[in-house]
């Protein structure tokens, strides 16, 4: 079950790759000596710290079509720590992005992830999320649809749907069974600098296990009604706003608020952004659904020969399913440099850290790293394959004749 899904993925690829597509590739590897004063991911004193080794072999492909447009990535990360022996940790993962035009004003996109992960500390998931305590060995799928219709010139109209399955493997395998599900129905307007958003949003995360108490509800389900507003400040800035409310249905019946704010920017070799957001989340890694109130910035800068990217995140995190209530502080960041030594050879540096508070038990995990990245060939900056109402009325305009 572990390898067919990074397969499954390059199968996709090629089975959707039309005859005229234009398609390329390219392979990496990566090599890094990282430090770590909590190998394990422990909490309350129990931290130790050790120096591990990791590999990275990378496989990236990319298709190009006057109506398709996606590309797929392969990778896997060998680990070995240098005075736990008994600590290893390997990673393989796979994803698949799609985008096609059902017509000039209809388009859909696919997007499929899926890999296997054993570790001794979970650090991914989102910058602002919760992490569990300690190792974890699981398989996680992911898949996401959407289709988009423009309904004028103006209007449009979004279907997405999305569901995420962790899977853990032997006794270690930290959380629960659990599959998360969404479906949104919205409606877009697009002015000359504002856009306007309705949608309609049905979720349930489901605990698949027999672990829980019998009294313990199997599952919890949400229906959110949001609005958005996004204005375009300038060719380079733009801010979006959404509020709304959800119903969670979760043993009880409750009313949560959901808020968002994000301004950003986005130039060629610039691009930043920050957000504050009240949220409801389906965490698939602690089987749990939680009420997030949640601030992150990044800014990402690239130079002729240098590339910076820094994440930054905070949560306060109160479960809304499962069994008992609790409450989850969180604070993570990250920061990395790549310099390139050539044109396929470049250097890397990075820092993370994440703290976490629950209950009377705290965590706190700190990563220095310095690597080598190779890869071959060198492929040229593709844009994203995605557009917007916007752009799509600004070719309208220029192709009409003047008056």
């Amino acid at each position: 079950m572990v390898s067919r899904v990074p397969v499954a993925v390059v199968l996709l690829v090629v089975a959707a790759t039309p005859a005229a597509a234009a398609t390329d590739g390219q392979l990496s590897l990566a090599a890094a000596s990282s430090f770590t004063d909590n190998a394990r991911g422990a909490r309350d004193g129990r931290q130790q710290s050790d120096v591990f080794f990791s590999v990275t072999p990378a496989l990236l492909l990319n298709i190009d079509s006057p109506r398709l447009a996606g590309n797929a990535s392969l990778a896997a990360t060998v680990s070995r720590y240098v005075n736990q022996t008994d600590v290893s940790s390997l990673s393989l993962a796979g994803q698949l992005g799609l985008s096609y035009d059902i017509a000039r004003r209809a388009r859909s996109t696919f997007t499929l992830s899926g890999g296997y992960s054993k570790t001794p500390a979970v650090t991914s998931g989102d910058i602002a999320g919760v992490l569990p305590e300690g190792g974890a060995e699981y398989v996680a799928i992911g898949a996401s649809g959407a289709i988009s219709g423009d309904l004028s010139a103006r209007w449009r109209a979004v279907d997405t749907a999305r569901s995420d399955i962790h899977l853990p493997v032997g006794a270690a395998g930290g959380a629960r069974s659990n599959l998360a599900l969404a479906a949104t129905l919205g409606v877009q307007y697009a002015g000359p600098r504002d856009a306007y958003e309705i949608s309609l949003t049905a979720g349930t995360h489901l605990y698949l296990d027999e672990e829980a108490a019998r009294d313990a509800p199997r599952g919890d389900h949400n229906f959110a009604l949001q609005a958005a507003w996004v204005r375009e400040l300038s060719p380079f800035w733009n801010v979006r706003a959404s509020g709304g409310a959800a119903a969670v249905v979760a043993g009880d019946l409750s009313l949560a608020p959901l808020a968002a704010a994000r301004i950003s920017y986005q130039r060629l070799a610039l691009g930043l952004f920050a957000e504050v957001a009240q949220s409801l989340q389906a965490n698939t890694l602690v089987s749990r659904t939680f009420s997030a109130t949640s601030a992150s910035a990044g800014l990402s800068a690239t130079f002729p020969a240098l590339t910076i990217t820094i994440l930054a995140g905070s949560s306060h995190n109160r479960s809304v399913g499962g069994e008992g209530a609790s409450n989850i502080d969180g604070a993570r960041g990250a920061a990395s440099v790549r310099w390139t030594l050539r044109e396929n050879i470049g250097l890397t540096a990075g820092y993370e850290v994440a703290y976490q508070v629950g209950g009377d038990a705290h965590l706190l995990r700190n990563v220095v790293n310095v690597g080598l990245v190779a890869y071959w060939p060198t492929l040229r900056q593709r844009p994203a394959p995605l557009s917007t109402p916007a752009e799509l009325r600004r070719d309208e305009e220029a192709e009409r004749p003047a008056d």
